[in-house]
């Protein structure tokens, strides 16, 4: 056991990497989880440099040959490259994706070996024990933020609680501004207070208050997914009874450990029927019900017309895939085929994702490596520990089944450290001064990297946040991010025919990036105005797909007949064939929002 000095850094950093990330309450356009994400490379950066640095300190007292590479390791890197080879062998539109695709494996590579070289100075116990109590904390004060949210009171904890302006179909989503993530948060509270009141590390009373509280903190933000994971959760208590009861040295025989689950089982179920009649009784605005919304085949089919826009790239590219950037313009390409669909930039399923994306090999890659991994660790004997690190990681598996969380830093980092957490083998063939030095260029690289992709993301940010938006980004535009600079610029320049080609390609440039409405629209006007109405037509029609997608074409329709009658006579032409094709707008319904307002994916 390293000496306190080596262990309070790292455990603080710990606590810390659990639970800042998810309170961050900025959340900016053209990247809503930004801030959110870079807390967590920051703090997980700190918490490598920390864990690396102590122990490079006490090298004369520690076994260097233990510290080398987990074997799981060659998966992230394995990944990295081969979205950098897709630059090469399928000349991606995209290549901003790629690139920082293979950086978040690069992080995710170094959150690995930082979890291996914790596991094998003997801290896998107290990491546990101290990351539980980190969740419970950032449960309780996420919980906290929902029911300021609920209750409208906001402005009186500014600037620690997002503020939340949905008046009706509420789905409260605390500080994460986004109610599936904040869900598999509070998913990791709940089993992080399973863990520590079965191993007797709290009380029964405040476990049972606790739990009560992340459930209602689930069921207010009306996801489905929850429901599933906190069945795995009670069946992972139920797993650690059995693992006392078999204990040759401290068996438990009672039946407390048994009933624990059970009495969450019930506890959650009763809690959400609670805030559904609290909802009717007290009109709070809520969503329908999670339960309700397993029923609804509207709130399922989006997801089935992902996976089916998924499944069409893999069939196109079935070796390679389309590439990592590559799924908003091969969704662009179908969309005259396939139809309706909810414009994204996935298909909302890791698996699916992974076949259309990376194809075969990518796949291969991902598959082989954990299903290896998970086979080594499964044969070394279970522990309550080690069933905790096993439960983050299946919480956000089963999330990532209907959604991508492995996508964003906050769950991808915690996920890559427990992965090396658990690793019990080392990848012998890779010689300790290379495990050393990897993870030194990496920590190295990434400090040096905080400030210039910080500042970078405040030049796109201007222009949606800039006096003179334009000008100001023109001034300065982004690098790191300029696909995001691009896109937002594009939206900016003015409709008319001036500089058209130009124009043009700004917008075919955006539509790589993501077709949205706005782009999508704009696009089809220029075309117009450049005499090729029969691109601009096809243009509306893939639209159209995406517009019945999301439910709002007739929004979408005003939009562009809007957007003709400003061209004076210009589009008169354009514009009857359009009618012609679609009809004419129906009148907006009073109150009805704008058709440009986005909002982050919330449909699980």
């Amino acid at each position: 056991m390293p000496p306190i000095s080596v262990r309070l850094p790292y455990l603080i950093l710990l606590v810390l990497s659990l639970t800042v990330p998810y309170l961050v309450v900025e959340h900016t356009y053209p990247i809503p989880t930004f801030y959110s994400e870079f807390a967590t490379y920051l703090l997980y950066a700190f918490l490598a440099a920390a864990v690396a640095g102590s122990l490079y300190a006490r090298r004369r007292v520690l076994d260097v040959g233990l510290l080398r590479a987990p074997k799981v390791a060659w998966v992230p890197l394995a990944l990295a490259l081969w979205l950098l080879l897709q630059l090469v062998v399928l000349h991606e539109r995209q290549p901003t994706m790629n690139l920082m695709g293979a950086a978040f494996l690069l992080a995710a590579l170094m959150a690995m070996q930082t979890g291996f070289w914790v596991r094998q100075i003997g801290l896998i116990d107290a990491t546990m024990k101290w990351g539980a109590y980190a969740l419970l904390v950032g449960g309780v004060a996420s919980v906290a933020c929902q029911v300021v949210q609920l209750t409208g009171q906001e402005s009186h904890f500014y600037p620690l609680v997002l503020s939340y302006g949905v008046k009706t179909a509420r789905r409260l989503y605390g500080n994460m501004a986004q109610a599936n993530h904040l869900a598999t948060y509070l998913s990791f509270a709940m089993m992080a207070a399973l863990y520590l009141v079965q191993t007797r590390r709290l009380p029964v009373l405040v476990w049972f208050v606790l739990s009560a509280a992340y459930a209602m903190g689930e069921a207010l933000t009306v996801s489905r997914t929850p429901f599933l994971q906190t069945a795995m959760i009670v069946g992972l208590g139920w797993l650690i009874a059995w693992l006392q009861r078999r204990d040759p040295v401290n068996a438990n025989k009672s039946l407390r450990p048994w009933l624990i689950p059970l009495v969450l089982a019930v506890l959650y179920i009763a809690v959400n029927i609670m805030v559904r009649w609290a909802n009717q009784k007290f009109h709070l605005e809520l969503d329908v019900s999670a339960a309700s919304r397993f029923e609804d085949a509207g709130q399922i089919s989006p997801r089935l017309s992902l996976w089916r826009y998924g499944m069409a790239m893999f069939k196109s590219h079935p070796i390679t895939g389309v590439g990592w950037g590559g799924f908003p313009y091969y969704q662009y390409e179908f969309a005259d085929q396939l139809g309706k669909v909810e414009v994204a930039n996935n298909s909302h399923d890791i698996v699916i994702d992974l076949l259309a994306k990376t194809g075969l090999i990518g796949t291969g890659i991902f598959a082989f490596g954990l299903l290896g991994w998970l086979w080594r660790a499964l044969r070394t004997p279970l522990s309550a520990e080690r069933l905790l690190g096993f439960a983050i990681i299946g919480l956000v598996a089963m999330h990532a089944l209907i959604e991508y969380p492995q996508q964003y830093l906050f769950f991808l980092l915690p996920v890559a450290f427990m992965l090396g957490l658990l690793e019990t083998r080392m990848a012998h063939r890779v010689p300790a001064f290379a495990a050393w030095g990897t993870q030194a260029v990496l920590i190295v690289a990434g400090l040096l990297a905080l400030a210039p992709v910080f500042r970078d993301y405040q030049r796109s940010e201007v222009l949606y946040y800039g006096k003179a938006p334009e000008a100001e980004y023109r001034a300065a535009p982004a690098f790191i991010y300029g696909a995001w600079g691009q896109y937002g610029y594009a939206t900016l320049l003015a409709m008319n025919g001036a500089n058209l080609p130009y124009k043009l390609a700004m917008h075919e440039e955006a539509l790589t990036l993501l077709p949205g409405d706005t782009v999508l629209k704009r696009y089809a006007v220029l075309l117009a105005l450049g005499g090729r109405e029969p691109a601009a037509l096809d243009v509306i029609s893939r639209l159209h797909a995406f517009a019945m997608g999301d439910n709002d074409w007739p929004e979408n329709l005003r939009s562009l007949i809007k957007m003709c009658d400003e061209q004076g006579g210009a589009l008169k032409d354009f514009k009857t064939k359009l009618i012609s094709a679609y009809g004419a707008p129906a009148a907006a319904a009073p109150g009805k929002a704008s058709d440009d307002d986005d909002d982050d994916d919330d449909s699980e």
